[in-house]
């Protein structure tokens, strides 16, 4: 699903405040949802650069937001991020289809 509209409006960021580019996607109807990686903020050994995990999460997100109801969650899925959630993104590309089936 990545087009030219992800590539025209995905900067990087001036500060640290803010997802760049997130208020385009929501205003053009995307379901926007926020990564909550393996790890963060619980005892044990962080999996940052273990980015097949950190795709897996992603999928399991958009798995959830589908659950959600009546939020306007469908079948194509993007995925931007940068630092850690550039790792996670490029991975999702990586996956194969027995990870991205629904559970």
């Amino acid at each position: 699903m990545l087009d030219g509209r992800f590539v025209d409006r995905v900067q990087p960021p001036k500060d640290s405040s803010g997802v760049p580019g997130l208020q385009g996607f929501i205003d053009d109807g995307y379901v926007v949802c926020a990564t909550d990686y393996q790890g963060l903020g619980s005892p044990g050994q962080h999996r940052y650069i273990v980015t097949r995990t950190q795709a897996r999460d992603a999928v399991y997100l958009v798995h959830a937001a589908r659950m959600l109801g009546d939020r306007g969650a469908g079948n194509r899925v993007g995925s931007v991020g940068w630092s850690q959630g550039g790792g996670a993104s490029a991975a999702v590309a990586e996956l194969d289809s027995e990870d991205c089936r629904d559970p």
